[in-house]
């Protein structure tokens, strides 16, 4: 519905009803013909088809959360990295259990079982492995960027 001043609706709708168009199919039209000339145009329907084509959202990758973790010998949740190594040092010293973070790293098992979880994500995962490792890339990529990176180290 047009709004507003009287006299721009009525030039609008002149300028609408003089105005030529040329669509994709070649055929000109004025504009206010358009919605009528689509609705039958074969040219438009096939640009309409490939842009729904090209911008079709992709059946979503499972993501998998390596940012937070769970504890696997109790009920605490959303844990990032530095937070659980602090629950197992004060909650679980020497217990054993299947690491959280090496349960969903690409590399990880996750029927492993450490025996004892807090001297394991000591050892292992003093580092959040997302400042340092590109999901993406293949190991080989990735190990051939490390050892780049080592040699320009020195």
């Amino acid at each position: 519905m047009l709004t507003g001043n009287t006299q721009e609706n009525s030039a609008l709708g002149e300028l609408i009803s003089s105005t030529n168009f040329t669509c994709v199919c070649g055929t000109i039209l004025l504009c206010s013909e358009y919605n009528a000339h689509a609705e039958e145009c074969t040219g438009i329907q096939a640009a309409n088809e490939d842009l729904m084509e090209r911008t079709k959202v992709r059946q979503a990758t499972q993501i998998v959360n390596r940012s937070t973790f769970h504890c696997p010998l109790c009920s605490d949740r959303n844990m990032d990295r530095g937070a659980l190594l602090q629950h197992f040092e004060n909650s679980h010293q020497g217990t054993a259990g299947v690491c959280p973070v090496c349960a969903v790293m690409p590399w990880g098992d996750p029927n492993y079982v450490s025996r004892d979880l807090y001297g394991h994500m000591r050892l292992r995962h003093n580092f959040d492995y997302d400042t340092y490792t590109d999901f993406a890339e293949q190991e080989e990529e990735m190990l051939r960027k490390v050892m780049e990176d080592s040699l320009n180290q020195q």
